[in-house]
């Protein structure tokens, strides 16, 4: 049985470990075992693992606002999939989509864009938007196929990350 559950600052020590495993699992099957081109990807996973997915740092950087929320996917006790929102005005920014390798192509990840998008309207959100790392062409596909546009690519150490966005849309009263 699946549950999505709102992490806040009074309950997030129950999902820290869930939400890092998560993370790094679905990290560490993208970059492979052994492929010494994404050898800075992984610097970055142990980066994040030790910085903003710390006990200590996870409330500060992904709870700083009342309106800010992260999401995880329960099944059978374990977290499974995560997704991270942060309202920036009347925008939204999605951050830290994770899912379990062994929970890929089961209608998570679109389950946790349901839930973000819902999210994301019950703030009165324009616009929603994500930065995905060129490379991750799942990603890209992916949130492309979930009405996501790419609107500007940059170059950040040598790295392409593409910025993506879709306009929410709010159903109009009669």
């Amino acid at each position: 049985m699946l549950s999505i559950i709102q992490v806040n600052k009074t309950n997030v020590g129950m999902f820290i470990e869930g939400i890092r495993h998560c993370f790094k699992q679905a990290y560490m099957h993208l970059i492979g075992p052994s492929n010494s081109a994404l050898e800075f990807l992984r610097a970055e996973v142990d980066f994040a693992l030790d910085n903003d997915l710390s006990n200590d740092q996870f409330a500060k950087v992904y709870l700083e606002s009342d309106d800010d929320a992260f999401f995880v996917v329960i099944m059978n006790g374990q977290v499974i999939g995560t997704r991270g929102i942060h309202i920036i005005g009347r925008e939204c920014k999605f951050v830290r989509l994770s899912i379990l390798p062994a929970s890929k192509r089961r209608g998570i990840a679109e389950l946790l864009c349901q839930q973000t998008e819902l999210f994301a309207k019950s703030h009165h959100c324009t616009m929603m938007f994500l930065i995905v790392w060129g490379a991750n062409v799942v990603s890209l596909k992916f949130h492309q196929a979930m009405g996501f546009d790419v609107k500007k690519t940059e170059q950040t150490c040598g790295e392409v990350y593409m910025t993506m966005k879709k306009r929410v849309t709010h159903k109009r009263r009669k």
